[in-house]
């Protein structure tokens, strides 16, 4: 047995103390954290926590993980396992996992569309990339389709070779095979060493790229110091993406926002000369092009109409002779807009959320 080499556990193995033996010497381990199930059961692994802190205390590489339902609401799934994890503490190096294998009777597309929330949830509140677990028949089906590339594959493959797992359609590359199943799964990495593993799938840097069987890890100073830069661009703009990615009406109306920033700079610096009717008229009517197209066209407004209604305000301020500084339109509104837009939708309840997401879904 090898570094490369792990296991993953639930309930079924009992606490260390009865499945390290079988284990062996291993590298890594997953552990089965939460399953919120369709009829609103909230799962919690009696053993998860002695797992987790004999990993730690042995010097293993931990992956946390939460089974999946997509008969559930995607956030209150991602919220349930982050609060449970956190509460068994949570290092830079620890790695998190979907387990994806039940349908729950949606559809691919329906599938597809609530692991991708999962996901984008783990990787914005944990700032790492998830892994996601399924097997080959599954994937095939179309229930991993369009998933976003933040996540790598743990592929279920137990009859190939070790370390030579079969690639499901839409994956490319694997990251975790799953070459045995039975009293205990048996997992190898494609790093090889589970120290690199955690680098690449933890949160000490998510500027590098999964994959590989050879994972390239910047050396020399200057491309150590991009990557740190490339890291910390990604983080900002997964931070933006997940605020605003779900939310298609919020997207339209910060665009609006930018374009009405936009023409007052320009006026300011470049000594454009339009009126403050031209300027307000045009403004509140893309606002409300784009507010009401996005609505109809994608999910209810909900967050949206914050930062669409700060837009129109700003350019109704103008056209009853209020005069806003560029400073207030270009920057503190916009900012206020996010603000207000991200505490509104964090008081969405979850029962909205839901039919939300299920008004969007497209029909089978």
């Amino acid at each position: 047995m090898t570094a490369r080499e792990g296991v993953d556990v639930a309930s079924f193995q009992g606490t260390p103390g009865q499945w390290r033996g079988v284990a062996g010497d291993i590298g890594f381990a997953a552990v089965k954290l939460t399953e919120l199930q369709p009829d609103g059961t909230r799962y919690v692994n009696p053993d998860a926590a002695d797992d987790w802190a004999w990993l730690r205390a042995s010097g293993k590489k931990r992956i946390a993980y939460l089974f999946g339902h997509p008969g559930t609401d995607p956030a209150d799934t991602a919220s349930f396992f982050t609060g449970t994890l956190r509460k068994l503490g949570l290092h830079e190096d620890d790695m998190v996992a979907v387990d994806l294998e039940v349908n729950d009777g949606k559809s691919p597309a329906e599938v597809a569309a609530w692991a991708s929330e999962v996901i984008g949830w783990l990787h914005h509140d944990l700032s790492r990339r998830p892994l996601l677990y399924t097997f080959i028949s599954f994937s095939e089906a179309g229930n991993c389709a369009g998933l976003p590339d933040i996540s790598s594959l743990w592929i279920a493959d137990p009859s190939s070779p070790m370390g030579s797992p079969r690639i499901p359609a839409p994956w490319e590359h694997w990251a975790i095979h799953q070459f045995s199943q039975g009293t205990i799964d048996r997992d190898f990495t494609a790093w090889h060493h589970p120290q690199q593993m955690a680098e690449h799938l933890g949160k000490a840097d998510l500027a590098r790229e999964v994959l590989t069987h050879e994972p390239r890890v910047p050396k020399h100073r200057v491309r150590k110091a991009a990557a740190a830069v490339r890291g910390a661009v990604m983080r900002t703009a997964s931070a933006g993406h997940a605020a605003v990615a779900a939310e298609p009406a919020l997207t339209a109306g910060t665009a609006a926002g930018a374009l009405s920033a936009g023409v007052a700079l320009l006026q300011h610096k470049a000594g454009l000369h339009l009126s403050v009717t031209e300027v307000s008229a045009a403004v509140t009517a893309i606002v409300a092009l784009a507010g009401t197209a996005t609505t109809i066209a994608t999910r209810p407004v909900r967050v949206g109409v914050i930062a669409t209604a700060l837009g129109t305000l700003a350019a109704a301020a103008s056209l009853f002779g209020v005069h806003l500084p560029p400073a207030v339109v270009g920057g503190e509104m916009p900012a206020a807009a996010l603000i207000a837009a991200l505490l509104v939708r964090q008081h969405v309840s979850p029962a909205a959320r839901k039919k939300a997401a299920q008004s969007s879904q497209p029909v089978p």
